[in-house]
């Protein structure tokens, strides 16, 4: 019981709470070699490769949008693989940094 009160009383200080709860880093640099979740561009043909070779359930849905079926990217999903850009055949799905340097 000597224990738990010595904890309460280091830990439940003032000064260690504000230092604990509002902590700063630095933000992280992205490194080149970081995959980013992929962007769709242009018409997909609707062949469902990309549907097909992704590993994770549910990380790419075909959606009837506007009378036509586009790959929509669940980003809660998806774990940044990149195996769908690989697997359309059609240059839809691309890579985020590829879309960027395209504009």
């Amino acid at each position: 019981m000597s224990s738990l009160i010595w904890y309460l009383h280091e830990f439940a200080r003032s000064e260690w709470i504000k230092k604990f709860l509002f902590a700063k880093t630095k933000p992280v640099p992205t490194p080149p070699r970081f995959r980013d979740f992929p962007v769709v561009v242009g018409e997909c043909t609707e062949c469902k490769a990309c549907v097909t070779v992704c590993p994770v359930p549910g990380a790419i849905t075909l959606s009837h949008i506007d009378e036509k079926l586009i790959p929509v990217i669940n980003v809660g999903r998806c774990i940044r693989c990149n195996l769908c850009i690989g697997a359309c055949r059609f240059g839809v799905l691309i890579r985020k940094q590829e879309a960027g340097s395209t504009n």
